[in-house]
């Protein structure tokens, strides 16, 4: 390798381990030299203590793929309390008394329609993963 890319290579394995600090993980890089052997090359997820291995995996390429994948599914789970919380606020709105019926009617009807847009979301999320993988 030339000293550009051993340079562009530790650029990224140190973003690589603040993202993962981020999320109290830490990675690490096997210690074996031999390219014969069975961990050459490997990465390890582990908890930022280090005493729960989360994943080995076989490359920088996979490590940056799983952080992504534990941040994004964090986003959606966020996302999916965030709309129950709106949903629950529309409902107790439209069971108010003194409410018009169109008013109720619109309530209910953007509940209905909020508790379905996460799981397209989500459908189209996981689609996405599975093409790259």
């Amino acid at each position: 390798m030339t000293t550009n890319k051993l340079f562009v290579q530790k650029a990224r394995e140190n973003r690589l381990r603040g993202m993962a600090q981020r999320q109290g993980l830490r990675i690490s890089k096997s210690r074996m030299r031999d390219p014969l052997g069975l961990d050459y090359g490997k990465w390890t997820v582990s908890d930022e203590r280090g005493d729960q291995a989360d994943v080995e995996v076989p490359d920088l390429n996979a490590v940056e793929r799983y952080l992504t994948m534990r941040t994004l599914a964090r986003e959606l789970a966020d996302a999916a309390r965030l709309r129950a919380s709106h949903v629950e606020a529309l409902r107790a709105a439209a069971d108010q008394e003194g409410v018009t019926d169109q008013a109720r009617e619109n309530a209910l009807a953007t509940a209905d329609a909020m508790e379905r847009l996460p799981d397209k979301i989500l459908d189209n999320y996981l689609d996405a993963v599975k093409g790259t993988r």
